[in-house]
């Protein structure tokens, strides 16, 4: 397992091309994105607490910003209805 820092992402998401080369060649141990980090990056602190409750009760979470949390990798979104 490779537990990555904000500013590891920050250079992936800015498409550094040593960032995206090191990113792409890990692939014998998952990636992984603390909660914290995905707060530093594009959440808010409630929207991360949130999600990392869904996640760890094993729920898919009932929300209109699917968009918002599509950078949780295990975390299953779902629009309970016409918005």
């Amino acid at each position: 397992m490779i537990v990555v820092d904000s500013d590891i992402l920050v250079d992936v998401i800015r498409r550094h091309p040593p960032a995206l080369s090191w990113f792409a060649s890990q692939r014998e141990e998952p990636v992984v994105v603390p909660g914290y980090v995905a707060m530093e990056l594009n959440l808010g602190l409630l929207d991360s607490l949130i999600a990392f409750t869904a996640i760890e009760l094993g729920e898919t979470l009932h929300t209109f910003n699917q968009k918002h949390y599509a950078a949780i990798r295990d975390l299953k979104t779902v629009q309970p209805y016409a918005h």
